[in-house]
């Protein structure tokens, strides 16, 4: 077998382990790469996890609609198999808040940063838990990584609540939507043009991870703020101290669907992070994200309990 740090990544220039490059790029190049003598060893299997990804969506159930409220936490997370593991949540996609049978309001957001994040805690030998919404792009099969969907913004709430007790740290990438159609349950049928124009009604959604800080837990939050750039900090920084969270990342409007992003992780002491490179792929940035934030856990964690 050849040593992973000789690992070349053809026409690219990089060498996983090389002196010259990050070592979360080292990493990622190294963990991604298969063929051409360059190995992963086999990732740890979780007690919970089979060996393709877990789908608690019932398959008579429509696309990320949500069955039984969640099983008791006892009953689906065990204890993290290897010692240092943190347990993590990760949030991706949109919410579909309904207007009839059939129509629903949403956004754009592909999920895609969400499924990067969860692969890459994965990869890091982390379990991890994947709270998915509708008609997102679907994560790689990993042994780490559970999956369980959810549809509109009550069931993220609901899934949030149940299984945010048992985690250690939160990633909030979900773009949950702020407002949900008054009175969706009373028109379960098809809404037809001939009963003329209509008016729908409004009603705001509740601040999902501003919830989560009444929450009596040690745990690190993560939160995400998708704003113009000229008012991306100001507007960022403002929700991180309303949802009273440990960090957030800032993202600007415009690489919004792109598959690059020019993030940067604020922090509540004024301090900010970045990856090197400016603006990189979606999936570079998810690995630079998760070694970053993992350290942070840890640190916290480490000198509250000196």
């Amino acid at each position: 077998m050849m040593d992973a740090r000789a690992c070349h990544l053809p026409g690219s220039g990089w060498t996983a382990g090389s002196s010259h490059h990050p070592s979360w790029v080292a990493q990622t190049l190294s963990m991604a790469l298969t063929g051409g003598g360059c190995n992963r060893p086999a990732p740890h299997r979780l007690p919970w996890a089979p060996s393709s990804l877990t789908d608690q969506t019932p398959a008579n159930l429509p696309d990320g609609a949500s069955s039984d409220p969640p099983a008791p936490a006892t009953d689906r997370l065990q204890e993290a198999p290897n010692r240092g593991s943190v347990r993590i949540l990760v949030t991706s996609g949109p919410t579909w808040e309904p207007i009839d049978a059939v129509r629903y309001l949403g956004n754009r957001s592909s999920g895609r940063i969400g499924v990067e994040i969860a692969r890459a805690a994965a990869e890091l030998g982390h379990p991890v838990t994947l709270l998915k919404g509708p008609g997102t792009v679907d994560p790689t099969p990993h042994p780490q990584i559970r999956t369980v969907r959810f549809q509109s913004a009550r069931d993220l709430e609901r899934e949030l609540h149940a299984r945010w007790p048992e985690h250690d740290l939160l990633f909030m990438a979900a773009a949950v939507a702020d407002f949900t159609p008054r009175g969706a349950s009373d028109r379960p049928e098809k809404l037809r043009r001939e009963t003329g124009p209509m008016t729908l009604d409004l009603d705001p959604v509740p601040d999902l991870l501003a919830g989560l800080a009444r929450v009596p837990h040690p745990g690190t939050r993560i939160g995400f703020a998708l704003e113009p750039s000229a008012e991306l900090e100001d507007r960022a920084r403002s929700k991180m101290t309303r949802k009273e969270l440990q960090g957030i990342v800032a993202n600007p409007l415009e690489t919004m669907e792109s598959d690059e992003i020019e993030g940067r992780l604020l922090l509540p002491d004024g301090t900010s992070r970045e990856p090197p490179g400016g603006r990189i792929s979606k999936r570079l940035f998810a690995d630079w994200l998760g070694e970053t934030t993992l350290s942070i856990h840890r640190s916290t964690h480490e000198a509250g309990s000196d």
